[in-house]
């Protein structure tokens, strides 16, 4: 029986330490196999027509990490502005980082993440995070803003809403028409190769912000879980999704190419400018 328990506890071990050595290439291959894209190439149009956007359309506009970012359109308002959400969590990170005397702040208008999302600078980003998270180092790093040049060009900004905030995450007003299934949020795959935290993706959805506080205190966010509902999560857990959302005037859509399918998205042109 000892023998047993001893060859048995050998193998946890033996796995334990696999699992440790091997988890970058464990993580790269469930990346591929679970969360591959499954959006077809598309080939650009010689011509350019306007479009005027309708509530799950699909659109492609700006890249992150080199790739084209998938958009859907979650509603029309009365204005003619689509507001227009990650169709993908893009990357995991923290609300709030390290924002004194407001440390791990629930409150949007100080957070880091509403910084990173709304720059243009090719700046770094540090971002600390919970220890419980196991992130490598309890830091997560970016090279550049989300709206750094690497990801959008100028043209394609000025298609973005003057007002306020470029670039938001969602509330949950604006996802109070969805059901729980068109809640729900994959990670690209690069977002879970680029993953520092020593958890492996095995789900097919993840959890990600809103930049909906929690009422009871002043240090957690509501979050979408991986079945589409609610729950809270504190502002430094680094192992949350993003998924942001852009209002865009359609009335001053252009695209040159794609039907607006999730096959083949409609590729959004900054053709025009001046939105309001």
């Amino acid at each position: 029986m000892k023998k047993a328990i001893t060859a048995i506890s050998a193998v946890v071990l033996a796995l334990l330490i696999a699992c440790t050595v091997f988890s970058d290439s464990i993580g790269k291959i469930t990346a591929k196999l679970i969360y591959k894209e499954n959006i077809s190439a598309y080939v650009l149009s010689d011509k350019i027509q306007s479009i005027k956007l309708k509530k799950n359309d699909y659109i492609f506009f700006g890249k992150f990490n080199g790739e084209n970012i998938l958009w859907k359109v979650i509603s029309v308002n009365k204005s003619g502005h689509a507001l227009l959400m990650s169709e993908r969590a893009l990357c995991f990170m923290p609300f709030d980082s390290g924002h004194k005397p407001e440390a791990d702040s629930s409150n949007w208008e100080t957070s880091t993440i509403r910084q990173w999302l709304n720059s243009t600078e090719k700046k770094e980003f540090v971002f600390e995070c919970s220890t419980e998270n196991k992130i490598k180092n309890d830091t997560l790093v970016f090279s550049g803003g989300f709206l750094s040049p690497d990801n959008f060009t100028a043209d394609e900004i000025s298609l973005l809403k003057k007002d306020g905030d470029k670039v938001s995450l969602p509330d949950t007003t604006m996802l109070a028409d969805m059901s729980l299934k068109d809640r729900q949020r994959s990670p690209t795959a690069k977002a879970v190769i680029n993953d520092c935290s020593t958890y492996i993706q095995f789900r097919k959805y993840c959890w990600y912000w809103t930049r909906t506080p929690i009422s009871t205190n002043t240090s957690s966010v509501t979050a979408v879980t991986t079945s589409g509902g609610y729950y809270k999560s504190l502002a430094n857990d680094g192992l949350m999704g993003v998924c942001p959302v852009v209002y865009i005037n359609s009335s001053q859509a252009y695209v040159c190419g794609g039907n607006g399918t999730i096959a083949t998205p409609y590729i959004l042109t900054a053709e025009v400018s001046g939105n309001e």
